[in-house]
């Protein structure tokens, strides 16, 4: 397996690639300096252009600190602002996140937080440590309606309109954005963990298993350990992984938290292979200490060749474009998520009721009128 790990990481295109690799793998400021070559030959703009795409320059910075005489002085300057201004910014979203709770949980909704600044602090202990664009707050499907009407109070607007019908969005989609005008926020409202097709675990199983955890004045409910863990490796991989922060993530998990058996979580979620691929991504590329059980899966030549397609991706050092992912996630997508997303063109979405508005009591005409919208939809030009 070593020898296939070394293989895929010689596939980086750049030694900034390589560098910013080998720095991610020091766990503790004593190990010896990164090799000498690194340094002489690194593109300290292309480095920094990459490791902020990557969302990795929080975790980059102090271990450039420990060899800073070595580093270009303006290198170490851009770096340091980008870490104060994101700090900043982490605690805006804490601030927000604060407010929207009370609001929430006094409104009767509870709230499973996702990601963010709960991740932050769980996995990193330190708010800095770590970069969120959005607040994602995990509801009962039955409470969606009562949260969105409730942002919307807050002065949250939906980042678009979407005008469903028949009920479709509960199971066509897994979420909704919104934007606050005014603080410059992004607030997304799941009532799934995953897109359509997934397998989901419902609200109410995941609420009683939950963590919590004390953020500033309040008490914060978030998935619990092994829920998290598992999510947080469907969510990288639906992504391609294209940022190796939500590598580093589930780096941190597999070093630092004592992971019961994810066996029955892995089942549960339908993500085993998920879990393989970034098994075998974050040994091959953060040098992460994998259980057995860990390695016999991360081994698997369907969890080999899932990472290969990741890394397709995450060598780009951008983000992936529409059609270069659609192909990646078809490559990855089970023979039944593939059949319910073929099912799930057959049902009437918000497209169908743009292209022809009906009032509401007429709703049912668009199950048989679908293939013929289909057909309009594509020959309009």
């Amino acid at each position: 397996m070593k020898n296939e790990q070394n293989g895929l990481l010689k596939q980086a295109s750049t030694v900034e690639f390589h560098f910013m690799c080998e720095l991610l793998q020091r766990e503790d400021h004593g190990e010896s300096n990164p090799l000498e070559e690194h340094l002489t030959q690194v593109n300290w703009e292309q480095f920094i252009e990459l490791i902020i795409h990557h969302r990795v320059y929080p975790l980059i910075y102090p271990k450039l600190q420990q060899i800073s005489s070595k580093i270009p002085a303006d290198v170490m300057e851009q770096l340091a602002h980008g870490v104060m201004t994101n700090t900043l910014f982490m605690m805006k979203l804490t601030a927000e996140l604060e407010r929207l709770l009370s609001s929430l949980e006094g409104a009767g909704i509870k709230v499973l937080t996702l990601k963010g600044p709960i991740l932050s602090q769980e996995l990193y202990g330190d708010l800095a440590h770590r970069t969120s664009k959005d607040l994602d707050l995990l509801v009962n499907y039955n409470d969606v309606e009562g949260a969105l009407s409730l942002l919307e109070g807050l002065g949250y607007v939906k980042e678009y309109e979407q005008p469903y019908i028949l009920g479709s969005w509960k199971w066509k989609d897994h979420h909704i954005p919104l934007i606050h005008p005014a603080l410059k926020i992004q607030v997304e409202i799941h009532w799934s963990l995953n897109p359509s097709g997934a397998k989901n675990v419902p609200f109410t199983v995941l609420w009683e298993r939950r963590s919590t955890m004390t953020l500033v004045n309040r008490e914060v409910s978030y998935l619990g350990q092994e829920d998290l863990f598992v999510y947080l490796i469907s969510h990288g991989a639906r992504h391609g992984w294209f940022r190796l922060r939500w590598l580093t993530d589930i780096d941190r998990i597999i070093r630092y938290q004592k992971l019961d058996d994810l066996t029955f979580f892995m089942d549960e979620h339908e993500a085993k292979h998920y879990a393989g691929q970034a098994f075998y991504l974050c040994s091959t590329l953060l040098n992460t200490p994998l259980r057995s059980d860990m390695k016999l899966l991360a081994e698997d030549k369907i969890s080999v060749r899932w990472a290969e397609y990741a890394f397709e991706l995450i060598n780009d050092g951008k983000i992936p474009h529409k059609e270069k992912l659609k192909s990646y996630l078809h490559q990855i997508k089970s023979p039944k998520r593939r059949l319910y997303m073929l099912l799930g063109r057959l049902y009437p979405g918000p497209q169908d009721a743009a292209l022809l508005p009906l009032p509401r009591v007429l709703h049912f005409l668009y199950v048989p009128l679908r293939p013929f919208l289909w057909i309009w939809r594509r020959a309009k030009p």
